[in-house]
């Protein structure tokens, strides 16, 4: 399978790169700006100051937020280019705000709700070592459910974002073992990600526009990988679950 997801990526490298590389523009270049605005301080010692303390609080609280608003709009475009490459269509790289405004609304709503999911599952971190231990796998577990199958399926198959948020659970729960195989794959390629992410950390200025494009590059690329996971093994399996009760 992915051998498959790279060999159909090269066949639509440049509008796929493209595609990534507004997406993640959407995302990354408010952040920046929002960064460049805000003075951090230079040591710890400088947090004791509550003023101090409070900005960089609320500056860490707005790019979280900024981040979390674009999300939505960066995914639905992303996801658009990857359902017309899994169905043999030209990807239009200009129709990327139409297809992440359409499904912005529902990708948004879908996103609170993981987001609340997620919440939930981070109280087991209050248990020492064990509660760290546990979050990891049930990260691994249902990260690829939640965070890739799920919200493709919104895009792919016009769901709401109700109804993608049990299809997240329903591939959890009856297709367990290939959504833990997924998570472990995906956990996998993650590490290698942040280790080719850290060394471009290392190249000054160059470093910054470095990682703007391996984020054009790799999620794209990710997205596509574990849509074919989902399309070829997770979703004729729930069909005909569904049609045979």
């Amino acid at each position: 399978m992915l051998q498959q997801a790279i060999d159909r990526y090269s066949k639509n490298l440049m509008p796929l790169f493209l595609v990534g590389l507004i997406g993640a523009a959407v995302i990354m270049l408010p952040i920046m700006v929002i960064s460049s605005l805000v003075e951090f301080p230079e040591t710890v010692l400088e947090l004791t100051n509550p003023f101090a303390l409070a900005g960089v609080l609320g500056a860490f609280v707005l790019i979280a937020l900024v981040g979390f608003v674009l999300y939505p709009l960066a995914w639905g475009g992303q996801a658009a280019a990857v359902r017309d490459v899994l169905a043999g269509a030209t990807v239009q790289v200009g129709h990327f705000f139409q297809s992440a405004t359409r499904f912005y609304a529902r990708l948004l709503v879908y996103s609170i709700l993981v987001g609340l999911t997620w919440f939930a599952f981070a109280i087991i971190n209050v248990i020492p070592v064990l509660g760290q231990v546990l979050f990891f796998v049930a990260a691994i577990c249902l990260g690829p459910a939640f965070l890739f199958f799920a919200p493709y399926a919104l895009v792919s198959e016009e769901l709401t974002a109700s109804a993608a948020y049990r299809l997240a659970w329903r591939c959890v729960t009856r297709r367990f073992t290939e959504v833990l195989v997924s998570g472990l794959v995906l956990t996998g390629l993650g590490i290698a990600l942040s280790i080719l992410s850290a060394l471009m950390g290392l190249v000054p200025v160059l470093g910054t526009l470095m990682h703007l494009a391996m984020a054009a590059a790799a999620t794209p690329f990710l997205l596509l990988y574990m849509a074919m996971r989902y399309t070829a093994g997770i979703r004729p399996h729930l069909v005909e679950q569904s049609n045979s009760q």
